[in-house]
Formats: C-alpha cells, sequence, structure tokens
C-alpha cells in the first residue's frame, strides 16, 4: 500500500469519527477503527461486533452510534442532557435554605430556580398531583462546570437532599423540597454544551 493512501484512509476515518461522534470516542474509535476491530461493523450482521466491543472496552455505550453498533430509536437524547444522580445522606435543609436565600451574591457563583413539584414528574395529559400542588422544589446550578465528584461535594456541603451531574460537567443540586431531582436539563450559566 502507498503512503499516501494510507494517510487517505487515516484522515477519512478521522472526519468520519469527528463528523459522527461525540469528542470524548473519537481517540477511541479512531484507534479501533486503524486497528481494524470496527472497520466493517454492521448492525444485524455483526462479524466484528466482538472484537469492537473489546476494542471500546469502557466506552462502549457512549461510543457504540460511532461504529454502528447502536440499536437506534427515537427517544435518544443528546449527550449533554443524560445524567447521573445521587442522593446525599446527610442533608441539612436550614443550610440549602438559608444559602438559596443569597442566591444575588456573585461570590456563590450559583444560579437558583423554583418549580411546581409536581413539575418534576412526568404525567399523562389531564392527570393533576392535587397533594403536590402547592408546593416548590429549589434547585441550584453552578455557574462553572465541575467533576462528579465536585458536584457531589459541593451539593453535600450547601446542604443539599441530591444532586445531578449532567454529562457536559453542569451541576444540580435539589432542596430538601424537591420530591425527585429536579429539572431535566442544565442551567449552568458558563458550562455550555
Amino acid at each position: 500500500m502507498k503512503p499516501y493512501m494510507l494517510v487517505g484512509i487515516i484522515v477519512t476515518a478521522l472526519v468520519y469519527v469527528v463528523l459522527s461522534c461525540n469528542e470524548n470516542c473519537a481517540p477511541t474509535v479512531t484507534k479501533c477503527q486503524l486497528m481494524g476491530a470496527c472497520g466493517k461493523c454492521i448492525m444485524g450482521n455483526c462479524s466484528c461486533c466482538e472484537n469492537c466491543t473489546k476494542c471500546l472496552g469502557e466506552e462502549y455505550f457512549d461510543c457504540c452510534d460511532c461504529v454502528g453498533l447502536c440499536k437506534h430509536n427515537n427517544t435518544h437524547r443528546p449527550y449533554h442532557t443524560k445524567s447521573t444522580v445521587m442522593d446525599i445522606d446527610s442533608s441539612i435543609p436550614s443550610l440549602f435554605d438559608a444559602l438559596t436565600g443569597f442566591a444575588n451574591n456573585p461570590k456563590l457563583r450559583i444560579s437558583v430556580q423554583q418549580m411546581p413539584v409536581e413539575e418534576e414528574f412526568y404525567r399523562p395529559k389531564g392527570v393533576e398531583f392535587a397533594e403536590l400542588s402547592n408546593r416548590t422544589c429549589v434547585v441550584t446550578f453552578f455557574d462553572d462546570c465541575l467533576s462528579q465528584e465536585k458536584c457531589e461535594r459541593a451539593c453535600s456541603t450547601m446542604g443539599a437532599s441530591r444532586a445531578r451531574w449532567f454529562h457536559n460537567a453542569c451541576c444540580e443540586c435539589m432542596g430538601h423540597t424537591c420530591e425527585s431531582y429536579g429539572k431535566n436539563y442544565p442551567h449552568c450559566r458558563e458550562c455550555g454544551v
């Protein structure tokens, strides 16, 4: 094989990965394609699925779209809206209430949002939650991006009951009045998609 052909194949593979994947998958998927582990995988005719799955390793579920191995459905959510939720054992409701009362203090670098508790839950059209309708859920979003560990620690430090870490590194803390895990989409001011 001539060197310019090899370069062309590599560039084509890299362009394909960049255009069809999130940036976190590109290095792993490129490596697997160059090794030939994921070269011709097709859902339904999966002669290379085992090798490709092994090559992608722990990143399989995040990156299987990049190599055509994920089952596609209409409920696929963008990467930035996926999240990990955590319950915090040692919440301090009075501390959380006090800190969310200072929401306008720019030194805290958080935004506070309130919503009726019933908005936290999916409900079919026309169904009401009468027992929840007078309660308010208070959540905070940190302005800056945080790691998952730092998100959980920060929410715990401010007395929150629960934490949600979005996969774009946006961190949400839920107060004691929330019945579920707050808002389903990230609202951090300086932690973009």
